[in-house]
């Protein structure tokens, strides 16, 4: 990806966007309905989660890599739009 301002923007924005689909319970279960994985079970919300993770602290759950990856490029695909995905090199628009 390319520096530029609206690749910049992008990149925010999807991340923000990606953010917001894991915490909300609705998109888990629409992904859950499209793709038959099953759903990972959350006690903590994502964020809490994410801070003590990053604090050292191990709780009693675990998060399935593989259902997040999952996760990420569905909703990328499904809600953002595969084309602005910002983790791929993106042909520039003329």
């Amino acid at each position: 990806m390319k520096d530029t301002a609206m690749d910049i923007l992008n990149a925010s924005a999807w991340k923000g966007f990606v953010i917001y689909a894991w915490s909300e319970q609705s998109f888990h279960k629409q992904y859950v309905k499209d793709t038959n994985r099953s759903c990972v079970k959350m006690r903590l919300a994502p964020i809490e989660l994410a801070i003590d993770r990053a604090c050292g602290h191990v709780g009693d759950i675990e998060i399935d890599m593989e259902y997040m990856k999952g996760f990420v490029d569905w909703v990328t695909e499904a809600f953002w739009g595969a084309d602005m995905d910002p983790r791929t090199e993106q042909e520039p628009t003329p």
